[in-house]
């Protein structure tokens, strides 16, 4: 996921996850999870930029599918401004800001 994210998602912003449970489920049961993950404006409206991204996207969602226990259920590639506050009342952030943006002087603060 590391090298995925660092080559082919550098223009990813954040990703997050929403779990059909927070609790402890039993071997048998799946984990289904909801995938999203967020870019610059600038960088979504460039449709190489995104095209790239939405690729890294989709094979971190196949590695997802992958781990025993596990589900995808949707995953969906947006825009900053259209990740509200309302949804981080649901979703939870993965930590991967050491993989995010990394060209010089990139911060993950938003555009002024």
């Amino acid at each position: 996921m590391r090298k995925l994210l660092r080559g082919e998602g550098h223009h990813i912003s954040g990703i997050y996850i929403l779990l059909s449970s927070e609790e402890e489920l039993y071997e048998s049961v799946e984990y289904k999870i909801g995938l999203r993950a967020t870019m610059r404006v600038a960088d979504y409206e460039e449709s190489d930029l995104r095209m790239n991204s939405q690729s890294a996207f989709d094979k971190l969602a196949e590695l997802f599918n992958e781990v025993e226990g596990v589900r995808v259920d949707d995953h969906e590639l947006c825009d900053e401004a259209s990740m509200s506050l309302d949804d981080l009342r649901f979703y939870l952030r993965w930590d991967v800001d050491d993989l995010s943006l990394r060209d010089e002087g990139a911060s993950l603060s938003p555009d002024p």
